[in-house]
């Protein structure tokens, strides 16, 4: 080695102390400079389960040849394995011996010239991980009697020159690292502003050759650091948080560069600030254009940025789901922002447009969704991508996981093929008003669809930001787009004003919330349930809807107004709930007596609607109000007969007569369904009892903070509760016919609950309401086999008791059946309520017949009770629960939670 020449190394200092920061790459070319070097490289040593790898942080070489990202430890020639695992610190591979770790090496670093090396370990007090030097020089070996180029006093100088620098890079790079750790995804927590102050500061001057380096060891970390920066601003822009951000220094936002995610990033926010200038849709295309054209010559990559899109667990999906939507959105984050920056234009440039704006004004707006880019328009870019994404959700002989933006999502894919989204009908059926506001709402749908998608399935992870009025806005579009599906492709009349209906029952949601404390929703409800539907008649469960026939488009138009109108008339159904509200007034003799009056009043109104039903609905038994008969009476009037809007009009009657039978129907059940000759009957009926997850309910302390809501806003709001996570089923994805198929055997549910003493409810009160329930399907008629699965993990308050699954629920419900349900007269037991309405159904389940089963599954600590309805099987003429006893809740309640209790007091007494 030459001796080192102090005005060289003096430069070579002052070089070095002149850039801020410092970085690795910098620690290589002083080491290169100062010891004459051809190639000075670090590797940081990471461990994944019991692989070991080293990843390259900073190098440096002559002829500026490419050094790889990553060298897995097994693939480092046998010498530098023996060195890393043991205690020495330095070594050298120089001597003619060593020949084939030398070309072994050099190969794998891709710089065949190096013909000895030197080999250095050391840590940086920022990283835990071990650092390794690799030193080489294009030097023969030379015979014994020429001194070899890394000799240990060689060796030994490069040691303490590399201590020195590296504990001053280290002050600025661990500062630079914990940056870039707090711009994981995960680490933030959901919080918008901190992950925008958190890509700010790493934007800073102070860190440009850290973020430089980076980006040469990651490419396209720079661009999502920079577009995370542009995207987070402007969210907090349309939808400002609670904690207020310094907008004051942004000249750094000069030297933006002009890379793929950025340039979209910038884009959208370009399109946020000219919120008034219509005008921007001018220059939308060529600059779209101009970011895919320098995407294509680019070629960035997602491999740099994939460790910042981890997201947290969602507690509602298994964790194999997360991960497998988390890799995809990685390999596909810039197609992702794209479609996402097209609809943004989309949406926002729609909301613009004045009622007074001309048909070629709006033209333009619809070259957003038809203008090809590399050959595909939006439409088929967005339905593509959305539908691979669907298709994750089933792993191979797994049942497919279903959730309310599943659904939505799914229902987007349709819609993208429907007429709704044809050019030629859009300008034959829509005025240019009309066209604004259909490309508004369909912006705004596909915005939260890729924001549920670009989240890894996880909606809530991050506000959505995109819209004014965030997921307000969502569920107008969401009703605003199925009504027009329905008006558009289901041939709806357009007197029948759907959407106005949809959003006056939105509108009276929170009311309900107020007046019963069990109540559920039911708009969310009504709109999966639909969903739910199309997608079972499009996987072909019910034959006697033709798809190649007219009447294909009666009956699917008639679902539409079943599935979506089924609960309308719940409020009115709870309007003898209110007097409950006001008993504090009975304290008063008139104002009790007066209450009274009311009930009474309530109930002879009832009689006379039951009569004045009858006579309109004659093929109908109508025995008493309920929100069915409501809803299918505010059905009957959604279209008015202009000629007397007093009346009904008979051919909308006549048209609508399945959607009636169907409304009516899921909830009187006194005679059985029959699938064959109702199938929407029985479809609504099976929906309506699947579609059980998100649907929150809350307690009286809502109420309490809805009144101080509106006087002092809180923090926080009080938390509802849901009792299941999803739901699954064993439909399957024809990749061929890019839809989703029955499968070869019985069609399988299974819906997956959440722990049931932490959300308050009973698991065997659900079974039994629902074998009720069930039993009245008539299974002679099923199109094929139906097994619905309830899976329960078990409860908190079981495992405390004693041994888990020593005691199930099904075992608490048979004790109370059988204590509560005989008494003695006489010295003779006589059957009372309880039993006569569970004995059977009891007993069924113990023997597994009637298609009943209960398991507990010690493995996955659950209990599954089953209910097969088996096609051709003759429906039993005795029912397994001849009537549902009244109180049953609150009785099995008060006694369950005696019982727990002298268990525990038993267990306790036991142990002392």
């Amino acid at each position: 080695m030459k001796t080192i020449a102090v005005d060289k190394l003096t430069l070579a200092f002052q070089d070095f102390l002149q850039r801020k920061p410092c970085t690795a790459n910098h620690v290589c070319k002083l080491l290169a400079i100062v010891f004459d070097l051809h190639l000075s490289c670090i590797f940081s040593q990471t461990k994944d389960g019991n692989t070991i790898d080293f990843s390259r942080i900073g190098f440096y070489s002559k002829n500026k040849v490419k050094l790889p990202d990553q060298i897995p430890l097994v693939e480092l020639p046998n010498q530098c394995q023996e060195f890393l695992n043991s205690s020495v610190q330095t070594a050298a591979i120089h001597s003619s011996e060593d020949r084939e770790s030398i070309k072994k090496l050099s190969d794998r670093i891709r710089f065949p010239g190096i013909k000895q090396f030197g080999l250095l370990k050391f840590y940086w007090s920022s990283d835990e991980n071990h650092h390794i030097l690799i030193a080489g020089v294009v030097t023969e070996c030379r015979p014994s009697d020429v001194e070899p180029f890394f000799t240990t006093h060689n060796l030994e100088s490069i040691q303490g020159l590399v201590h020195v620098l590296t504990c001053y890079v280290d002050r600025i790079d661990s500062e630079f690292r914990e940056c870039l750790k707090n711009i994981r995804r995960d680490q933030v927590k959901g919080s918008r502003t901190a992950l925008m102050k958190a890509a700010r500061r790493i934007l800073q001057d102070k860190f440009k050759g850290s973020l430089g380096a980076e980006d040469g060891q990651s490419p396209s970390v720079k661009d999502y650091v920079w577009s995370t920066y542009l995207d987070m601003k402007t969210a907090l822009d349309i939808l400002p948080g609670q904690e207020i951000w310094d907008k004051r220094d942004t000249s750094f936002e000069n030297k933006k560069p002009d890379d793929y995610l950025t340039s979209l990033a910038e884009l959208r926010r370009k399109r946020w600030e000219q919120n008034k200038d219509v005008e921007f849709i001018s220059d939308y295309s060529q600059t779209i254009h101009k970011i895919y054209d320098q995407k294509e010559r680019s070629k960035p990559g997602t491999l740099g940025i994939k460790r910042f899109l981890d997201l947290p667990q969602d507690p509602l999906l298994p964790e194999q789901l997360v991960k497998q939507c988390q890799q995809f959105v990685s390999e596909n984050w810039l197609d992702i922002e794209l479609i996402r920056t097209q609809f943004f234009c989309l949406h926002h440039t729609a909301g613009c447009i004045h009622p007074a704006w001309g048909r070629s004004s709006v033209k333009k707006l619809q070259n957003i969704l038809f203008e090809k880019i590399s050959g595909k328009n939006l439409i088929a870019r967005s339905q593509e991508l959305v539908e691979d994404f669907l298709s994750l959700w089933q792993k191979e002989n797994e049942p497919l996981i279903i959730t309310s933006d599943w659904l939505a999502a799914w229902f987007g894919s349709r819609v993208l093929k429907s007429r709704l989204l044809k050019k030629k009908t859009q300008n034959d059926i829509y005025s240019p008003n009309e066209l604004a506001q259909l490309c508004k709402h369909f912006g705004c749908y596909f915005l939260y669809i890729f924001h549920w998608l670009r989240n890894a399935g996880n909606a809530t992870a991050f506000k959505f930001s995109d819209v004014e009025g965030s997921y307000e806005n969502v569920i107008e579009s969401t009703l605003y787009l199925i009504s027009e599906y329905a008006h558009v492709d289901l041939e709806l009349r357009r007197s029948a004003k759907l959407y106005d209906a949809l959003m006056d029952m939105w509108a009276s949601e929170a009311v309900l919330y107020t007046v019963h404390q069990t109540y559920r929703e039911h708009l969310h409800h009504a709109v999966d349930v639909c969903l739910m539907g199309f997608l079972l008649i499009e996987s072909g469960l019910l034959k006697e809807i033709s798809k190649s026939s007219p009447r294909n488009i009666i009956d699917l138009r008639n679902w539409v107004l079943a599935a979506l109108l089924h609960d309308v008339g719940y409020g009115l159904n709870l309007n003898r709930l209110i007097i409950d509200h006001l008993r504090f007034l009975e304290h008063s003799p008139l104002l009790k007596h007066y209450l009274k009056n009311l009930k009474n009043t309530l109930d002879s109104q009832e009689d006379d609607l039951c009569r004045k039903i009858q006579i309109l609905m004659p093929g109908h038994q109508i025995k008493k109000i309920d929100h069915g008969l409501i809803s299918a009476m505010f059905t009957c009037h959604l279209h008015l007969n202009k000629a007397s809007p007093n009346s009904v009009d008979k051919a909308w009657l006549d048209d609508i007569q399945p959607a009636l039978r169907a409304i009516i129907r899921h909830e009187l059940l006194e005679d059985p369904i029959d699938p064959k000759k109702e199938p929407l009957s029985f479809l609504l009926f099976l929906c309506d009892h699947l579609q059980e997850w998100d649907r929150p309910r809350v307690d009286k302390r809502f109420r309490y903070f809805l009144s101080a809501h509106l006087l002092r806003t809180p923090g926080s709001s009080p938390s509802t509760t849901t009792l299941i996570r999803h739901l699954k089923t064993n439909l399957y994805w024809n990749r061929k016919d890019k839809k989703w198929n029955l499968p070869d055997d019985d069609l399988r549910f299974e819906l997956i609950f959440k722990d049931a003493y932490k959300e308050s409810f009973e698991p065997a009160i659900i079974w039994c309401c629902q074998s009720f329930d069930l039993q009245k399907i008539k299974q002679e008629q099923l199109p094929r086999n139906l097994c619905l699965t309830f899976v329960h993990p078990l409860p908190e308050e079981l495992k405390t008791i004693g041994k888990e699954g020593e005691l199930t629920e099904l075992d608490f419900l048979q004790d109370f059946v059988r204590e509560e349900g005989v008494k003695i007269e006489e010295g003779v037991e006589i059957e009372k309520e309880m039993a006569a309405a569970f004995s059977v159904w009891l007993n069924s389940i113990r023997k597994k017949s009637y298609g009943l089963s209960h398991e507990y599954k010690s493995a996955k600590k659950e209990e599954w009770f089953t209910f097969t309805l088996k096609s051709g099987h003759k429906s039993e003429e005795t029912s397994v629960i001849p009537f549902f006893p009244s109180g049953l809740y609150q009785k099995f309640l008060s006694w369950k939670k005696e019982r727990l209790q002298i268990i525990k007091q038993r267990r306790d007494k036991s142990k002392t």
